[in-house]
C-alpha cells in the first residue's frame, strides 16, 4: 500500500514504528510517567519511618522518653505593691500584685556523666535506649534585686525554690533524689513549681534569704542524677560558665543542639565529648525579672540514634529514580537504534517499573539486614531481571551483558554518592557531566530531522 493510500490510524503508527523523534518523545513521557510508582514509594519509606517512630514512642513511654536536663535555677516568688485612689472614701489604697518571679541562673554549672546504651527490639525495629549518670554541681550567685528593681520586702523568701527541669520525669531511677547546697542536703519534689522555664522536673523549697544575709559570696549546689531514656541526652547551658563532659560505649554518636562540642573523640569502644559555653553565646541574661525567655531553644547534647538513617538514605535513593530510568531508556534507545530492533513501548514499561521496584525492595529489606547489605541484594536482583529481560529483547546475550553491566555502574555511583555526604554534591555535578558527555558523542551523529527506518532482524 502506498503512503498516499494510508489511512489516518495507518500513518499514525507508521510513525510510532519508525520515527525516531516520536520514539524519543515516547519515552520521555514513559519516564516521566514511570515518576508516579516512584512517588509512591516516598511515600511509602515515610510511612515507615513514621512507624519506627511511633515504636520508639511506644518504648519512650514505658522506658523513658528523650531526656533534656534543664538547670539547676533558683526561682524566686515577690510581688508589687499598687497605690490607687479610691474616690469614694477619698483615701489611697495599697493593692497587692499577682506574685511575680525572678530567675537566678548559677554562675558555673559543671556536668558529667556517663551514658549505657542498650538494644530494645519493638517488631521489626531495633531501638536504641540509655541509662544515664549525671553529676551537676556549681555555684549561685546572690539574687541582685536592686538592679532588678524588685523591693526586699515584697520578695516571699519562704518560697523560694531552686528546680532542675527534666524532660521524662518516668524517666528518673534515684530512689530519693537530694540536692546539697552548700552543707545542707535538701529532698527533691516532682514537679518544677512553676512552668515558665520548663514543663517538668523537681524542685525543692530552700531558706535562701540567710544566703542573701549572709556574707558568703556564693551558693555551691551538688546533684547527683540517675535518668533513663532513649534517642536523645540534651543540657540547657543555663550557667555562665557551662561546662560539660559526655562518655559512652556507643560508637556512632550524633552531636546536635545548638553547640557542637569543642572536643570528641569517637572511636569503636564508644565517644567522649566536652562543651564549654559561656552566657556569651547565649541569647538570655543570668538573672531576670516577670519576663519569659526560651532557654530551651540553646540546649545541646547528643543523639543515640539507629533506624532513622537508613530510612533518609532510601528517601535519598529515590532522589535520583529520574536519573537511573532515563539512563537505562536512553541505552534502550542507543541499542534499539544501532541494532534496529523495535522495542514495543510495553517493554520500556516493564523495564521502568522494574528500575522503580529496587526502591521497594530497598527499603523493605533494609529493615531487616541493614542499608548495605540491603542495597547490595535490590542492585543485584534488578541488574539480574533487567539483564536476562534484555536477552530475549534484543536476541544477543552481548547486549545484554552491556546493559546490565551500565545499569550495575549507575547503581555504583549512586551508592558512592549517597555514602558521601562531605562530596555528594561534587560526585552527583561530575557525574552528571559525564554522562551528558558520553549522550552527546553518542548522539552526534543521530538523524534527528529525518524519519529512519527501524526494522527489525
Amino acid at each position: 500500500m502506498s503512503e498516499k493510500n494510508e489511512t489516518f490510524l495507518q500513518t499514525i503508527n507508521r510513525w510510532f514504528r519508525t520515527s525516531i523523534s516520536v520514539k524519543v518523545v515516547t519515552i520521555i513521557i514513559l519516564t516521566l510517567l514511570l515518576l508516579i510508582p516512584t512517588k509512591m514509594i516516598e511515600d511509602l519509606i515515610h510511612e515507615r519511618e513514621w512507624r519506627m517512630r511511633g515504636a520508639m514512642s511506644e518504648v519512650g513511654e514505658k522506658w523513658g522518653q528523650s531526656q533534656t536536663i534543664h538547670g539547676p535555677v533558683l526561682v524566686i516568688p515577690y510581688y508589687e505593691v499598687y497605690k490607687t485612689y479610691n474616690e469614694e472614701k477619698e483615701k489611697y489604697v495599697y493593692t497587692k500584685s499577682e506574685d511575680f518571679y525572678a530567675y537566678v541562673l548559677p554562675d558555673e554549672l559543671y556536668i558529667n556523666g556517663e551514658a549505657r546504651p542498650a538494644h530494645l527490639h519493638r517488631g521489626i525495629y531495633d531501638l536504641v535506649v540509655y541509662e544515664a549518670d549525671l553529676s551537676l554541681s556549681g555555684t549561685f550567685p546572690k539574687l541582685k534585686l536592686e538592679e532588678l528593681g524588685i523591693n526586699s520586702d515584697y520578695v516571699k523568701w519562704e518560697n523560694v525554690i531552686v528546680a532542675t527541669g527534666i524532660s521524662d520525669n518516668g524517666g528518673i531511677q534515684n530512689e530519693r533524689l537530694n540536692i546539697t547546697l552548700d552543707t545542707a542536703e535538701y529532698e527533691l519534689k516532682p514537679g518544677v513549681g512553676i512552668s515558665v522555664l520548663t514543663q517538668s522536673g523537681v524542685h525543692t523549697e530552700i531558706p535562701y534569704q540567710d544566703f542573701v544575709n549572709s556574707d558568703k559570696k556564693n551558693l555551691p549546689f551538688k546533684l547527683d542524677l540517675k535518668i533513663k531514656g532513649n534517642e536523645r541526652l540534651y543540657f540547657v547551658p543555663v550557667g555562665k560558665s557551662t561546662k560539660v563532659q559526655l562518655k559512652s560505649t556507643w560508637k556512632d554518636p550524633s552531636f546536635g543542639g545548638q553547640y557542637a562540642p569543642d572536643h570528641r573523640e569517637v572511636q569503636d569502644s564508644g565517644f567522649i565529648a566536652e562543651w564549654g559555653i559561656t552566657n556569651l553565646n547565649r541569647n538570655y541574661p543570668q538573672q531576670w525579672a516577670n519576663r519569659n525567655y526560651n532557654t530551651e531553644l540553646s540546649a545541646f547534647g547528643v543523639d543515640l540514634m539507629i533506624g532513622v538513617d537508613q530510612y533518609q538514605k532510601s528517601f535519598r535513593a529515590t532522589h535520583y529514580a529520574l536519573l537511573v530510568i532515563a539512563l537505562t531508556f536512553m541505552t534502550f534507545f542507543f541499542v534499539e537504534v544501532s541494532r534496529k530492533v523495535r522495542i514495543h513501548p510495553l517493554q520500556y514499561i516493564l523495564v521502568g517499573l522494574a528500575l522503580a521496584l529496587f526502591y521497594s525492595l530497598l527499603i523493605s529489606i533494609t529493615e531487616h539486614l541493614g542499608f548495605q547489605v540491603a542495597y547490595g541484594i535490590s542492585a543485584v536482583m534488578v541488574v539480574g531481571l533487567v539483564g536476562y529481560y534484555s536477552r530475549f529483547v534484543f536476541k544477543s546475550s552481548r547486549f545484554a551483558i552491556y546493559i546490565a553491566s551500565g545499569i550495575a555502574i549507575i547503581y555504583g555511583f549512586l551508592y558512592a554518592t549517597l555514602g558521601s555526604q562531605e562530596y555528594a554534591l561534587l560526585m552527583g555535578s561530575l557525574g552528571l557531566f559525564i554522562i551528558l558527555a558520553v549522550v552527546m558523542i553518542a548522539t552526534r551523529r543521530l538523524p534527528m530531522f529525518q524519519q529512519t527506518e527501524i526494522e527489525s532482524n
